[in-house]
């Protein structure tokens, strides 16, 4: 058995399990009783991955020796001090700050946001979707080229004419002159990397500064203007409407607790602060309240950190300044959690179930830290291992692909008519409900292309796509097939991968397996430890 990964996430499958009405006792460790449908319900919530591989009676008991094996770890724990420990005590009050705030935006902040039609029409030309722009740009590849290119505009050589020197690098600008399409404010933001205050305020015909893209620089500008339809943009709009009411609502409520609480700055602690610049603070100096108000307070050592967090330690110059910037860092996060805790929030008994399960996980993550240090191997050892499992660390293999989806199996059919006959991909992937998995969770670069990059770890979430993909030869004209509740045409254009790694590029995978290896040995033997040492506090009572 795989101790480290599989005995962690039984752990996980057990606490979060409720009570029970079953009192059957099948087994004890120490004053914990475990209880007959605890332990089924523990088998039922396994992977089948994490399951014994043996059947009956003779599986009932490795899983029942999982169940005994994990409170015999949290004894250990509790031997140790780990289950009071300031570590385990810092992470669980952050992840509850974390929820208690979470929950507060959600419940109490959110739903006083309102839009309506007007505010989204008046939003709409207020914020520059009212228009789409002509949009035309140089791709150059390295700082060199861009260098070059800004100098022979800079001389007045024509846009477009420097544009055709690197049109290979553009499959959007079919023409080779540049040219890529018109383009509103969300497409330019998420396409082509653009600023919305860049895309709203550029001039006709001004060159932009240059953006850093994935694979090199782009150097732009806009050719001409049009009027847009609300219509096809008011979802963006009012997505991005209700985002700016929604701090606007979080603001206020900050203002409202920060009365509600009678928020102080602590003149002590502010000059303290201060003289974190001069030298390093003793512990009862990093202590000293910052902010107080009702009910908490916020560290010097708190406020420092937050600082160093956003790198803005140079705000310590300035004392109200610094005050204010720790304010904003820290104090609404503080209050809305205030708020949360005085309405009964951390009482309820479902708060109270995962409060518990978040503690239990952070012992045990603690206690297999301590077991498992000292388990990184030296660069001898990482060598060795690679040099006898070459065969493990090869590249992966990928099939390269430009991909067209659309919702229905008809338009995905004329779309790959209209492909073979020549259309270019970015015309085809311009048409309304045309799009591509490339632009979708990091799979393409869309700067260059909207290549899909398809390897065997996506066949769970794209199925039949990476199968087709995998199956067919470079150059085929694949679809429409089923894929994401639509269908998908793909064209195969190179497979890459497979080869075996060098040392230098498979070091770290090789480290790191040898590591989980060594862990998971370490952790077995730490299991078979507790059982001998605790043997006497561990019983059976079911003969299985």
């Amino acid at each position: 058995m795989r101790y480290l990964s599989n005995k962690f996430c039984g752990v996980l499958a057990l606490l979060s399990m409720g009570c029970s009405g079953d009192e059957t006792i099948v087994a004890r460790v120490g004053e914990v009783e475990i209880e007959q449908a605890e332990f089924e319900a523990f088998v039922e919530r396994l992977p089948p991955g994490l399951r014994s591989s043996k059947e009956g009676r003779a599986a009932d008991r490795e899983h029942l020796q999982s169940m005994i094996d994990e409170e015999l770890m949290f004894t250990e724990a509790r031997s140790l001090g780990i289950d009071t420990s300031l570590a385990v005590a810092h992470q669980l009050r952050e992840m509850v700050r974390q929820r208690l705030v979470e929950r507060y935006r959600a419940q109490v902040i959110v739903p006083q946001v309102e839009i309506t039609g007007e505010d989204v029409e008046r939003a709409f030309v207020e914020m520059g979707f009212d228009r789409e722009r002509l949009f035309s740009r140089i791709l150059v590849r390295t700082r060199e080229e861009l260098e070059a290119v800004g100098r022979d505009l800079r001389k007045g050589q024509p846009f477009e004419e420097v544009a055709a020197r690197f049109a290979a690098n553009d499959l959007f600008a079919a023409q080779g002159d540049g040219v890529v399409g018109w383009i509103g404010r969300t497409q330019a933001a998420r396409r082509f990397s653009i600023p919305p205050a860049v895309f709203v305020g550029l001039p006709v015909g001004q060159v932009a500064e240059p953006v850093g893209l994935a694979g090199g620089y782009q150097i732009f500008r806009f050719i001409e203007d049009r009027p847009t339809a609300l219509v096809d943009y008011s979802e963006d709009v009012a997505e991005r409407l209700r985002k700016e009411r929604t701090r606007e609502k979080e603001e206020e409520e900050f203002e409202r607790l920060r009365v509600r609480y009678d928020v102080r700055l602590d003149p002590e602690g502010e000059a303290i602060l201060l003289q974190s610049l001069d030298r390093p603070l003793t512990t009862d100096e990093l202590n000293h309240p910052f902010y107080a108000y009702e009910g908490g307070t916020i560290s010097v050592a708190e406020g420092l950190g937050s600082l160093q967090a956003v790198g803005a330690q140079g705000v310590l110059q300035d004392k109200a300044q610094a005050a204010e910037r720790i304010g904003r860092l820290l104090l609404p996060v503080r209050l809305f959690e205030a708020e949360a805790r005085k309405r009964g929030w951390t009482e309820e008994a479902a708060f109270v179930e995962w409060r518990e399960h978040q503690r239990r996980a952070l012992i045990l993550n603690q206690l297999f830290q301590q077991a498992t240090a000292g388990a990184a191997p030296s660069e001898d050892e990482i060598r060795a291992h690679y040099e006898a499992h070459k065969d493990r660390y090869r590249t992966q293999e990928a099939v390269i692909v430009h991909e067209l989806w659309t919702a229905e199996e008809e338009d995905a059919a004329a779309l790959r008519a209209e492909w073979e006959a020549g259309a270019p991909i970015a015309d085809l992937l311009d048409r309304p409900g045309v799009r591509s998995h490339a632009g979708v969770e990091g799979h393409g670069v869309r700067e260059h292309g909207w290549e899909m990059r398809l390897v065997r770890l996506y066949e769970p979430r794209y199925p039949e796509l990476v199968k087709a993909a995998f199956a067919a030869e470079v150059g085929a004209l694949v679809g429409p097939l089923e894929s994401m509740n639509g269908y998908a045409v793909f064209r195969v254009l190179r497979r890459e991968g497979g080869q075996i790694q060098p040392f230098a590029e498979a070091r770290r995978r090789a480290a790191a397996s040898l590591r989980r290896q060594r862990e998971n040995e370490r952790i077995g033997a730490f299991i078979r430890q507790l059982q001998d040492k605790y043997k006497d506090q561990v019983v059976v009572l079911v003969d299985w």
